[in-house]
């Protein structure tokens, strides 16, 4: 049997249990889950309900603000994860930490 075809891939508590998964996607799926359970039992965590059809036009300086707003370090590690991204919000986002 290859070994990107095990039943368990290196996931001590049986997280992943699919069958001809890529490693790397795994490790992905895995990394990212970690991390947003970490954030979660660390508290830090924030749930932002309805941040869609706030930028009218993508404005960096708004985003930073909202971040100031949440208590969040604009030159820290940040991680926004939404459901749908509009394309403002991403233009708006996308050069934090660059530049301030």
């Amino acid at each position: 049997m290859a070994w990107w075809k095990t039943e368990r891939m290196i996931s001590s508590d049986a997280v992943l249990r699919s069958k001809y998964v890529s490693p790397i996607f795994s490790l992905k799926r895995l990394a990212i889950s970690t991390v947003i359970a970490s954030a979660a039992a660390s508290g830090g965590a924030i749930v932002v309900k309805e941040f869609i059809g706030r930028f009218e036009k993508p404005r960096k300086k708004k985003f930073l603000d909202a971040m100031k707003r949440w208590g969040l370090d604009p030159k820290g590690k940040t991680i926004f994860l939404m459901i749908d991204v509009e394309e403002n919000v991403a233009k708006s986002s996308r050069n934090i930490g660059i530049g301030i």
